[in-house]
């Protein structure tokens, strides 16, 4: 090169896209000098800041340079140099005409990364609460997707990835070390999520199981090929290996999927593997045969749209399986455990009434002892209408408030029986509310209550008033009594037996788990008063 003129001119040279160029600069007028431009190097560090592939120099005015390049490239076979010389001005005007040109790739390229980060961040949340292992290899499975793009992109001067901070992953390992990798968790994540080791045949689950130890293989091959002895004509090979095995078993896949009678795989998954299916092979052939761009000189791997565009559909298929199988086992275990709560209450509900029905027993055996059969015969038909009545309803949840009081009022005539009219009770209830639902035997513990220990030592006759009326759309129950109050109760019964009664206990834990089960606000309230207890339940309307 020389410069004739009388003024300094500015130029940028390159070989082409090449792993490196090596240049010795002989000068008639200044110092040689030799530079070295690399694609290990990052943006910033390269001689020309916007590009990697460029050298700028600049010629004195009379200079004369003699420019010697020694060009090295890690393609594994052939390839192509392609010398040019411009002046800046001209590479400017080429670069913004090619960033115009290029524009939708750069946008689709970036919206597709955007998207499998996103997933993947979302599924890795997913995982961390749920503890389910077909997210977290499902989440590596787009971690691996995700390298695979931004390496095809870390050769462009316009990104700045991992690749391109961390020289050693550029180019160190190849694109097929990413292809291995994503494959590997592509696999583990049908293992889990069709359960195959739980419902596959012996055949499907060998294929699972060693397809992983050819894929390691693979793996260790491809690192020592491409790392370690750095023969890249040996690492093509094991690429084109690859990619005969991946699609071998990708048809494998979709053949299992769509005909095993032991994998019942769901149809969007189905859909999922045979849109990447899809995709693989058609964005493969369109760039053996160049259908499609592979190539620009902004972009040394062109986005293949045909595989892109499939990757996309394929994670959003896999996004929606992966939802419904979430919601169905969230749905499921909400299910069971809605009925160890169902079961729960039905063994405090249990636990309320067992000293009535011992207590009941002994007073009809007091009756018959001192010969007062009449009574004794009474009472126990009474006492078994309401055994029957109690086992006619213990299965069910709800009852209508009239059969509720019936049940509740059947215990009252009972038990002043058996206290021999020791106390009397009044029930006050707003008709229209007869019809309405209320969780089954919730009135008759408080009125046990009141009796066993409101008008336990009580100097007068008891009196239990039942009010139920509608307040804001709820059924507003208040039970009082005019016993000895709970206080006065905790006393007598701490220095009787030594501890405290958990009846009301048990009340409160019913009533949680029909507000856990049901989403019922019931509000339960003890109110001491000056002489008794009244207990204060607002319950809402359920239809």
């Amino acid at each position: 090169m020389e410069n004739s003129s009388n003024q300094p001119q500015d130029y940028v040279l390159t070989m082409g896209e090449v792993y490196s160029q090596e240049y010795h600069i002989n000068s008639s007028q200044s110092v040689n000098y030799t530079v070295l431009l690399s694609q290990d190097k990052r943006l910033t560090q390269n001689a020309y800041y916007f590009d990697h592939k460029y050298l700028k120099i600049n010629i004195k005015p009379k200079e004369k340079l003699e420019i010697l390049v020694k060009v090295k490239d890690k393609t594994g076979q052939q390839f192509l140099l392609q010398p040019n010389i411009k002046t800046e001005a001209q590479e400017h005007t080429e670069r913004l005409k090619n960033l115009y040109e290029e524009r939708f790739a750069l946008a689709q390229n970036l919206m597709l990364k955007s998207i499998l980060a996103f997933v993947m961040i979302f599924v890795s949340m997913q995982y961390f609460f749920t503890r389910y292992k077909f997210l977290l290899y499902y989440a590596l499975y787009l971690l691996g997707m995700l390298l695979f793009h931004l390496y095809g992109f870390s050769f462009s001067s316009y990104y700045e990835t991992p690749f391109t901070a961390i020289p050693f992953f550029k180019f160190e390992l190849r694109q097929n070390f990413y292809v291995i990798i994503t494959q590997i968790f592509y696999m583990l994540f049908l293992r889990e999520f069709l359960g195959v080791y739980e419902k596959g045949s012996s055949l499907q689950k060998a294929i699972f199981k060693y397809q992983h130890y050819l894929f390691l293989i693979l793996l260790i091959l491809e690192i020592l090929c491409s790392v370690v002895l750095q023969r890249l004509d040996f690492e093509l090979i094991i690429s084109l290996v690859t990619q005969f095995i991946v699609v071998s078993i990708s048809i494998y896949l979709l053949i299992t999927m769509f005909t095993s009678k032991h994998l019942k795989a769901p149809l969007a998954i189905r859909l999922a593997s045979l849109v990447l299916f899809v995709g693989v092979i058609i964005g493969f052939l369109s760039a053996t045969f160049e259908w499609v761009k592979t190539t620009s000189p902004l972009l040394q791997y062109y986005p293949n749209y045909f595989f892109n565009f499939c990757v996309l559909a394929e994670v959003f298929l896999y996004s929606l399986a992966i939802g419904q199988l979430y919601f169905k086992t969230v749905s499921e275990k909400s299910f069971l455990n809605q009925k160890i709560a169902l079961s729960e209450l039905n063994m405090l509900r249990s636990q309320i009434n067992p000293h009535f029905l011992f207590n009941s027993l002994n007073s009809i055996k007091s009756l018959v002892i001192s010969e007062r059969k009449h009574e004794a015969a009474s009472f126990l038909t009474e006492f078994s209408a309401l055994i029957r009545n109690i086992l006619q309803k213990s299965r069910e949840q709800f009852l209508n408030l009239e059969e509720e009081l019936s049940f509740t009022e059947s215990y009252l005539k009972i038990e002043k029986k058996r206290f021999e009219d020791g106390f009397e009770y009044e029930i006050n209830v707003q008709k229209s509310l007869l019809e309405k639902l209320v969780p089954a035997f919730i009135l008759q513990p408080f009125v046990e209550n009141s009796i066993k220990h409101g008008f336990h030592e009580l100097s007068e006759k008891g009196k239990i008033n039942i009010e139920i009326s509608e307040k804001e759309e709820h059924i507003h129950v208040q039970i009082t009594d005019n016993g000895i109050g709970r206080s006065q109760s905790a006393r007598i019964k701490l220095s009787e037996n030594g501890h405290q009664s958990f009846g009301t206990q048990l009340i409160l834990d019913r009533l949680k788990i029909l507000n856990d089960i049901y989403g019922w606000k019931i509000a339960f309230e003890i109110i001491d008063l000056e002489k008794g207890t009244r207990v204060v339940m607002t319950i809402p309307f359920f239809d």
